[in-house]
């Protein structure tokens, strides 16, 4: 709960200081946020199977940060920036 929570932050951060990464149109924040989910699905996995076949306790705990941290933060930032590019098409349909 604590990484996810940390993760959330991360992601948050990330928004807030480099709001010029974000994608301009929804088109662009769903194909980050596709992307996102593919690295958590497929990447993710893969990276974990390798470090497992090592069998060393100190590159688990590596992946956790090298490889889980940052796959979930690009998921949470993805997600935000949906969040926003959606949010700003409905406030322009109000107006």
């Amino acid at each position: 709960m604590v990484f996810v929570a940390g993760g959330a932050l991360l992601a948050l951060w990330v928004h807030v200081r480099f709001a010029r990464l974000a994608p301009a149109d929804l088109r662009g924040a769903l194909l980050h946020l596709g992307g996102s989910f593919i690295a958590c699905q497929v990447a993710l996995p893969f990276g974990s199977y390798l470090v497992d076949a090592t069998g060393y306790p100190s590159l688990r705990v590596a992946s956790l940060f090298l490889l889980s941290l940052p796959a979930l933060v690009y998921a949470l930032l993805s997600l935000i920036w949906v969040i926003c590019n959606l949010q700003n098409s409905v406030t322009g349909m109000l107006r």
